[in-house]
């Protein structure tokens, strides 16, 4: 099989600290099946991606965590595909500051005091982005989802592609032919937290940084880490889009 212009560009975006360690490198080894170009940066380095493909005849791949704005004139083309993942903002803010501890970014901040600066500061245009996301054509997936079963979450990706990569033939009502399913779950378990952290989910451990960061791959910590004070905090800075992403009915939780 011979990648063409028939596939489309793969564009995968998400909110940060959402399960891009457990989403990003499955779709790098189902899509390099299908002899895809990869650029050579992260999210770090979008604001190169047109310079990195124009006049490239095999279609790309490219993760990143840009908002819509980056992509104004891209999104609904129907050359180009664009999946967001996105998780709980206030599990992301957990997730955050302990990266942020990690890394000592910000030396003789408490723990605490990391969570409440990311509430207040970091997250809060990142929430805002991933809102403006939520009324694109494109694919919108959640962390929870993607750990609750895994199978199903990339399979709805192969379906929103809409051809086989592991064949380069398009879907037959919707779905793959059972080898290139078959192929798809190897992938998916080659990925698997457990296997890439050396430990279950949920079980404390160091972070590992890898090129990703992964530390518990769990949803709903924040119920624990975040005091009184902190969850007014959030209401306040990221209550808006803990609604719009469906995380809540309303600000009464």
């Amino acid at each position: 099989m011979t990648a063409t212009d028939a596939y489309p560009n793969v564009i995968f975006c998400n909110l940060m600290y959402s399960g891009s360690s457990g989403v990003d490198p499955v779709l790098r080894e189902m899509l390099r099946a299908a002899r895809y170009y990869f650029t050579p940066f992260g999210p770090e380095g979008t604001a190169r991606l047109a310079g990195e493909v124009v006049g490239r005849h095999a279609p790309f791949y490219h993760w990143t965590h840009d908002p819509v704005e980056t992509f104004a004139g891209l999104i609904g083309q129907p050359d180009y595909k664009f999946i967001f993942l996105h998780r709980d903002p206030r599990d992301v803010a957990v997730s955050w500051a302990h990266d942020f501890q990690h890394q000592n970014i910000c030396p003789g901040l408490s723990l605490r005091e990391l969570m409440h600066m990311v509430i207040t500061h970091n997250l809060p245009p990142n929430a805002s982005a991933v809102c403006q996301w939520l009324t694109q054509p494109c694919l919108i997936v959640r962390f929870d989802d993607f750990k609750q079963d895994p199978y199903a979450f990339f399979n709805r990706i192969v379906a929103y592609l809409g051809f086989d990569p592991f064949t380069g033939h398009p879907l037959h009502n919707g779905q793959m032919i059972p080898s290139s399913a078959t192929k798809l779950n190897e992938i998916i378990d080659r990925h698997r937290f457990d296997k890439v952290a050396g430990r279950e989910r949920g079980q404390d451990g160091a972070i590992i940084r890898n090129g990703y960061m992964l530390r518990k791959g769990i949803s709903g910590e924040w119920r624990v880490a975040l005091d009184d004070e902190l969850i007014s905090m959030a209401k306040q800075y990221l209550g808006p889009a803990i609604v719009a992403l469906g995380y809540e009915q309303s600000d009464n939780w």
